[in-house]
């Protein structure tokens, strides 16, 4: 009787741990798939690379004070007041909003602001192809995770066979049987010995 409990209790954990390991490895492929996806959607400002006044140029974004502004989409004007000594930079956002930093020739060079202004140009236009490049590999992870969420296929088998396993063994006639010779043998038992086994 204890060798068919523990054969059946063995089998029925078997077909139980693949059931988790089915659904561990589904819900870790949907995380990981989220979870890139999450980082493409919302990406960082990057390093800093350069910074001129209030404005600091990050790889990925432009903080003017405390104000982030993303690169991509964004276009840098250069002017230069000759009379004044005085450089403008324009800062034009994807949304049509415009900024203005002023930069005094004593402390910040003409030269210094030009080419600054370039240096953030550049890296809206690497920018503007790092996003398109995002986009495209935001489509594949999106059809990705869904692919993912759709694949419950091993889960189904794994517990189909579960409770396969736990039928079989709840309709198998060698358990009443075992049972019905445990009980024969500890009717013996007790006729010969005047005590009942447990």
């Amino acid at each position: 009787m204890r060798k068919l409990r523990r054969s059946a209790r063995r089998e029925t954990w078997q077909a139980l741990v693949e059931v988790k390991r089915a659904e561990w490895a589904y819900r870790r492929r949907v995380r990981h798939a989220e979870s890139e996806l999450e980082q493409l959607r919302t990406p960082h400002r990057g390093a800093r690379v350069e910074q001129l006044g209030e404005v600091t140029l990050h790889e990925h974004t432009v903080l003017i004070s405390d104000d982030e502004v993303p690169l991509a989409g964004l276009h840098v004007r250069f002017e230069l007041a000759r009379s004044t000594h005085v450089s403008y930079v324009y800062l034009t956002q994807p949304d049509g909003r415009e900024r203005m930093e002023r930069y005094g020739g004593k402390e910040f060079p003409e030269d210094a602001v030009r080419r600054f202004s370039v240096q953030m140009q550049n890296a809206a236009v690497a920018a503007n192809r790092l996003q398109e490049q995002r986009a495209g590999k935001i489509r594949a992870l999106e059809a990705e995770l869904r692919e993912a969420r759709k694949a419950t296929q091993p889960i189904e088998v794994a517990q189909e066979r579960l409770e396969k396993t736990r039928a079989r063994h709840d309709a198998d006639v060698k358990f009443p049987q075992a049972r019905a010779a445990l009980d024969d043998a500890r009717h013996v038992w007790q006729d010969l010995t005047g005590r009942r086994p447990l």
